[in-house]
């Protein structure tokens, strides 16, 4: 087998498993999040909120009911399943379907671009409808398919098990799974995997990908498939509906006059969203983005005030009206702030493979976007896609040899690359 494979087939799950905890110990990431199944939906968003994350497993606990489990600590009840995923992704999905089945007209008679007015009165809507939906059980909502499980004995398997028949199962870019909830011998969520870790240990360990990693995206076929776009002044709400009709993971925001890009949108950007304040996504891009980077509007209630009672929170009821004080941005609006998807990081057709990795890792992205001279987007990699072409499943990376050079004579990726994230591996 050639030598740039020898990455997925000496690596274990394992080494990549220590690998990921050594690094969530230097960024200091919390612990693990969990749901239980007789959570709300608004409960499960509250705690999705409070841990900054986008996703946890829901678990049900054997041999205990919900009541029982409450009283319990945690070394009384070390056993459950894992029997679903709650993730903001497939919550705002159900509410936009919750919407539309609440009163059609709503999607139907929101334009592209709206008065102060409109906006106001699409952000009580949102909230009314919210306010119902939040209350629904969260095993009510359709399971998301993008979790996975990992046991003790798939712990030795090795890389291109991991990515080929689980991550990447079943082999369909659109539909890959993205992480994986991973068990200890007491039946215990003890570790979380995901894409992002799995192509974090490739880039740190480049140095095994030869030639390979100094091949361009466009030789590759890395970014093939079209971006989907949207104007800036453009209703969130609609933003991510679009998102979800046209099956894309994100939205490339770009200018009204010239196209060029000027942003980028997808579930990231509702990190730490709490049902309180769902009725921001009647604002525009634009001014989603301003709010949530200037005012935190995920810790605020914005606008249209109200939520359901039933959260832990249970905030008291404030008159929506007082609530809404949307002004309108002007179109070339642009700001630059920390954890915002504003300036997205971009390659040309001409980048590297190795520069590209690089970008995504040390930013922690998840997408970069590939443009032309007069940068305009003309295409997106994303992490399935640069592991769908590792693991073998383009002609492209599959022809191994024609990539491969021995040791002493392939270029050293580290030379070309920036500071390693994780400095505690050599």
């Amino acid at each position: 087998m050639a030598a740039v494979r020898n990455i997925f087939t000496d690596v274990r799950v394992q080494q990549v498993l220590e690998q990921t905890a050594r690094w969530r110990k230097v960024v200091r990431q919390q612990d693990i999040t969990l749901v239980k199944h007789g959570s709300t939906v608004g409960d499960a968003l509250c705690k999705l909120s409070a841990a900054e994350v986008l996703s946890a497993p829901i678990i049900r606990h054997f041999g205990t009911d919900d009541a029982a489990s409450e009283k319990l600590g945690r070394q009384d009840h070390k056993r459950y399943a894992v029997i679903g995923c709650a993730d903001v992704n497939s919550i705002l999905l159900a509410l936009l379907q919750a919407i539309d089945d609440e009163d059609a007209t709503i999607f139907l008679h929101t334009r592209e671009s709206m008065t102060c007015a409109e906006t106001n009165d699409l952000a009580l809507k949102l909230n009314t409808v919210a306010d119902t939906f939040f209350r629904k059980p969260i095993m009510d909502i359709s399971p998301s398919d993008d979790g996975g499980v990992l046991y003790t004995s798939d712990l030795q398997a090795n890389l291109l098990t991991l990515v080929s028949d689980i991550f990447l199962y079943p082999k369909n870019k659109s539909r890959s799974v993205h992480r994986l909830a991973v068990f200890d011998q007491n039946g215990e969520v003890c570790n979380m995997l995901s894409q992002s870790d799995v192509l974090r240990y490739i880039y740190l360990h480049r140095d095994k990908l030869y030639a390979l990693a100094f091949e361009t995206v466009e030789r590759l076929h890395l970014a093939t498939s079209p971006v989907a776009t949207a104007y800036s002044s453009l209703p969130t709400v609609l933003a991510f509906k679009r998102l979800f009709d046209e099956e894309v993971s994100a939205l490339a925001i770009v200018d009204e006059g010239d196209g060029h890009l000027i942003g980028n949108l997808s579930v990231s950007d509702l990190r730490g969203i709490s049902p309180a304040v769902f009725g921001c996504l009647a604002l525009p891009i634009a001014e989603f983005w301003k709010r949530k980077c200037d005012e935190g509007i995920f810790r605020e209630r914005l606008p249209g005030g109200s939520h359901a009672t039933t959260h832990s929170d249970k905030s008291k009821e404030v008159d929506a009206k007082e609530n809404v004080e949307y002004h309108e941005l002007p179109s070339s609006f642009h700001a630059s702030c920390e954890n915002i998807s504003i300036h997205p990081l971009t390659c040309t057709p001409d980048s590297s493979l190795e520069s590209v990795m690089r970008m995504i890792v040390e930013n922690q992205i998840h997408r970069v976007y590939v443009i032309d001279n007069g940068y305009k987007p003309v295409g997106v990699v994303t992490i399935t896609d640069i592991l769908w072409a590792l693991s073998g499943h383009t002609e492209e990376c599959n022809a191994y040899d024609k990539f491969e050079a021995p040791p002493d004579e392939a270029p050293s990726a580290a030379a070309y690359s920036g500071p390693v994230v994780d400095s505690g591996l050599k």
